[in-house]
């Protein structure tokens, strides 16, 4: 990302009054963390602004427990504006005023002091947007949004829109794309927006959420996106304040040897088709009940095989459950679109990662399922 982004970004986010930060649904701790500290940097720019963070879908937070601010992220979308309803009294005015609730619609009685009110004395009016500015971390499209864009989509359409990414296929959607897909996460581009305000004004909390999500996203710098800029970054981050034994002891320490031992029941059952670049694996309930582990533990799986297999243009899971049905994770790369690949499954989740249910409780079945569909 160039510096005039980074400046036109900083700028517009400083001059905004109140800001909406979505998350995608299945929102990962780097974009969950680049909202948290997102909002501490713009609160401490002016305390008057008004800023709320939202994602359709409850994110996984156990893990993320230590950062300040995390009980504040929410799975509804705010009023966004006001129904003014005006009656014109220059004929009459008011003697009783009531109202009821009725079938779920508000009935209003209005009894005028003499004569009659019309329909012709009555208007209506929408106030602005509450909100002026969305900042959305890691969307690669409104539809990544879930049922938040779907509740509201001239809302989306019409308030300025600053779309933070690092992923290749970002749709470009923003009136400022402060994209850059040579950074390792969200968080990198936010310390790069907001690193002069940090050098001012060092914050550990802000640090710590910031290198909280840089962390996370390179695997504990075990990653391929590792440059000599962002170990800079990080340790100005930890210059700042930002506490990294706080962050491994909550992001990298709790791997139990159940979990280890369902990784290796996955990772010998791996199976790969290099014509279509897809790699799989298929979980037998019987491996649950031997790791003593559950579905739970296997977005961490998949994304140590992102990790490793990276180039691959689709990695699915698919495992037994109580249900009478096989469930599955599919990740996927652009110009794949994980929800329209799947939609005959519903899908839930984002155009590149999703969770779904098969019509069958027999693995081979579902694989051969998804197989074809992926395959075209």
């Amino acid at each position: 990302m160039n510096q005039d982004t980074s400046k036109h970004t900083s700028d517009l986010l400083k001059r905004a009054k109140n800001i909406l930060i979505c998350l995608p649904n299945s929102a990962s701790p780097d974009e969950i963390t680049g909202a948290l500290a997102l909002q501490n940097i713009l609160k401490s720019f002016s305390s008057e602004k008004k800023i709320k963070i939202i994602t359709s879908k409850p994110c996984e937070t156990k893990d993320l427990s230590y950062l300040q601010g995390i009980n504040t992220i929410t799975n509804s979308l705010p009023p966004l504006s006001q129904l003014t309803i005006k009656l014109d009294l220059k004929k009459t005015h008011i003697d009783t005023f009531s109202y009821d609730i009725k079938d779920n619609k508000l009935e209003i009685y209005i009894q005028p002091h003499k004569g009659n009110f019309i329909a012709e004395n009555i208007t209506t009016e929408h106030s602005h947007y509450h909100y002026d500015t969305i900042v959305t971390l890691g969307v690669l499209n409104f539809a990544s949004l879930g049922n938040i864009f779907e509740q509201a989509p001239d809302f989306f359409y019409t308030t300025t829109v600053v779309n933070i990414d690092h992923q290749i296929g970002n749709e470009l959607y923003g009136e400022i794309n402060a994209i850059d897909l040579n950074t390792s996460s969200v968080c990198e581009i936010i310390y790069d927006i907001t690193h002069d305000f940090l050098e001012e004004q060092p914050d550990k909390n802000i640090a710590t959420q910031i290198l909280s999500g840089i962390l996370y996203k390179t695997k504990g710098l075990k990653s391929l996106k590792i440059s000599p800029q962002l170990l800079s970054k990080i340790s100005h981050l930890v210059k700042f304040g930002a506490n990294i034994t706080e962050i491994n002891s909550h992001l990298f320490h709790h791997e139990t040897l159940q979990t280890l031992k369902l990784w290796g029941r996955t990772l010998a059952r791996l199976k790969e088709d290099g014509v279509h670049k897809i790699i799989w694996s298929l979980i037998p309930h019987d491996d649950f009940i031997k790791t003593n582990t559950t579905d739970k533990d296997l977005p961490n799986i998949i994304s140590d095989l992102i990790e490793t297999y990276h180039s691959n243009n689709s990695i699915f899971l698919l495992w037994q459950n109580n249900k009478q049905s096989i469930s599955g994770i599919l990740k996927t790369l652009p110009p794949n679109d994980a929800l329209k690949q799947l939609h005959k499954f519903n899908p839930k989740g984002r155009s590149d990662f999703v969770f779904f249910e098969t019509n069958t409780n027999n693995l081979l079945e579902a694989e051969k399922q998804i197989l074809d569909t992926l395959r075209g």
